[in-house]
């Protein structure tokens, strides 16, 4: 069931469309994600200590922490070190042997530690490469950080709100709860029991069956989803005569010490979201930290 005041016309498809096109908004102006995804990122060596993502996102869980061979340059490293311990440890770079052409090699979970958007070798270093470091895992901007899994009692299908599960009890209202490998997610659900329910789902690509896993890592953090929330509303509202009355607007760049984002001007025939002071005070909070040393 839509929410009151949501004109009939737009269908539940049409309004996770809305949703979808709003936090991807948000992400990209954040340069982050708040809901948790699970994926396989590549990062640069950085020939110290500590290695992270590009853009800061923050790691909820590490499967998996590798050196990909192919893409690592050890003309960034400390070469009287490489000829000492070849053959030997290789301490120094946190693995039992060099990684060469072609190899992609684990390190041990032992030694590396996991920071909240970074990762460390307290006693190694990350070779210096482009891509070279695999990290299979968990990431993205959650609050009320955790790991609850259970599985399904029950099948999910095409415009469902509720479901049944085989355990609850680690389950929140507000979750995000995602099922399998990414195949879907649905924010801010409410328990009962060992029910959980939400918006409608739409049309689903196929069943999901009973038996299925499912884990929340956390929920969106409140300010994000109230944001996501306001944009939704704003498109519903404006998709109508936005066409019909087309002009240009005008684009509003920002930028203060280390971070900058772009603002649209209402009346962008490309944009659909109404910006307002509380929509920028929220959009800053939440851009990630520009150095590692602050996170």
């Amino acid at each position: 069931m839509l929410a009151a005041g949501v004109p009939a016309t737009v269908t539940v498809d049409t309004m996770w469309s809305y949703i979808f096109r709003s936090s991807n908004h948000i992400n990209k102006l954040c340069d982050q994600f708040f809901t948790p995804v699970a994926e396989t990122r590549t990062w640069d060596g950085t020939s110290c200590a500590i290695v992270h993502d590009p853009s800061m996102i923050p790691i909820i869980k590490v499967d998996s922490l590798s050196l990909v061979g192919d893409n690592t340059n050890y003309r960034d490293y400390p070469m009287g070190r490489v000829f000492r311990d070849f053959g030997k440890s290789s301490f120094d770079i946190g693995l039992d042997a060099f990684v060469g052409l072609g190899q992609v090699t684990s390190y041990d979970v032992s030694n590396y530690v996991i920071h909240n958007r970074f990762i460390e070798l307290p006693q190694a270093i990350f070779p210096g490469g482009s891509k070279n470091i695999q990290v299979e895992g968990v990431f993205g901007w959650v609050e009320n950080q955790k790991e609850a899994a259970t599985t399904t009692a029950g099948d999910l299908e095409t415009n469902d709100t509720s479901l049944l599960l085989t355990d609850a009890s680690d389950f929140e209202n507000g979750d995000v709860v995602v099922f399998g490998d990414n195949l879907l997610t649905i924010p801010d659900i409410l328990v009962s029991g060992n029910t959980i329910s939400f918006s409608s789902v739409g049309t689903l690509q196929a069943t999901i069956l009973t038996g299925a896993d499912i884990v929340s890592y956390g929920r969106v953090p409140p300010d994000i989803q109230d944001l996501a929330d306001m944009f939704t509303a704003n498109m519903i509202n404006k998709w109508s005569n936005l066409y019909s009355n087309p002009d240009t607007g005008n684009i509003k760049s920002e930028k203060t010490d280390d971070y900058s984002y772009t603002l649209f001007g209402e009346g962008d025939v490309f944009n659909l979201f109404n910006m307002s002071t509380m929509a920028e005070e929220i959009l800053v909070r939440y851009q990630a930290p520009p150095y590692v040393g602050i996170v």
